[in-house]
């Protein structure tokens, strides 16, 4: 599993409302424009990075993304010093 956070800076409303879908088709939200992804493979960012450049301005939007290693991930918390839940790549309903 690899683990990502986006955040993003969009001026259009349409626009990220769109990036909000893609990045929700793969991982949760955590605040307005934040979002955890848990990825199976390197195909996985590759397709969302193509979805979302090809909607985006680069003129006027910024979408950034960072990888957290499974060390990273481990030692993340919030404010409270409450360790980040990890979403499960697997939901059975």
């Amino acid at each position: 599993m690899k683990y990502y956070v986006f955040c993003f800076d969009i001026a259009d409303n349409k626009v990220r409302y769109r990036v909000s879908r893609i990045l929700l088709d793969y991982g949760d939200r955590v605040q307005g424009s934040v979002f955890e992804l848990a990825l199976k493979s390197h195909h996985d960012i590759t397709k969302i990075l193509e979805k979302i450049n090809k909607i985006i301005n680069p003129m006027t939007d910024d979408v950034r993304y960072y990888y957290l290693s499974g060390e990273s991930l481990r030692r993340s918390k919030n404010l409270q010093g409450e360790r980040v839940k990890q979403t499960p790549a697997i939901i059975i309903v």
